[in-house]
């Protein structure tokens, strides 16, 4: 049986390993980038695209008025602390950007932001 100081320091390295992968996997913006022109020559409608992220499939639905992106619903499965957030992050950026250039200034989650510019660029092909 472990004694309580044994017991301690497992919960304490435990605590601290929790926090630096936390740390490390913090989502940040790091860019500064043009807004896209619009798309289609004035598209108005929804796209949709998708690839293969983390944990399945990441799938875009794009709302576009004439040519510019004004509504991005995700579906997937990515992990919610880290997939998720970039996601999060990332939606708001498609919008002001009017494009998923901006995705690539976000840090951490590589996999998830690679599958979510992928299914965007899907999603805006042939406009």
């Amino acid at each position: 049986m472990k004694t309580k100081k044994e017991r301690l320091l497992v919960v304490f390295v435990t605590a601290i390993t929790v926090a630096l992968i936390a740390a490390g996997c913090f989502v940040e913006f790091e860019g500064d980038f043009a807004v896209a022109p619009p798309y289609g020559g004035g598209f108005s409608g929804k796209k949709t695209g998708s690839s293969k992220g983390y944990a399945g499939d990441v799938s875009v639905e794009l709302t576009l008025k004439d040519g510019k992106i004004t509504a991005v619903d995700v579906t997937h499965n990515e992990t919610p602390n880290f997939g998720g957030v970039l996601i999060d992050k990332a939606k708001p950026l498609i919008i002001e950007y009017n494009s998923f250039v901006a995705v690539d200034g976000l840090s951490g989650a590589t996999k998830t932001k690679n599958a979510l510019i992928a299914a965007g660029n899907a999603a805006l092909s042939g406009l």
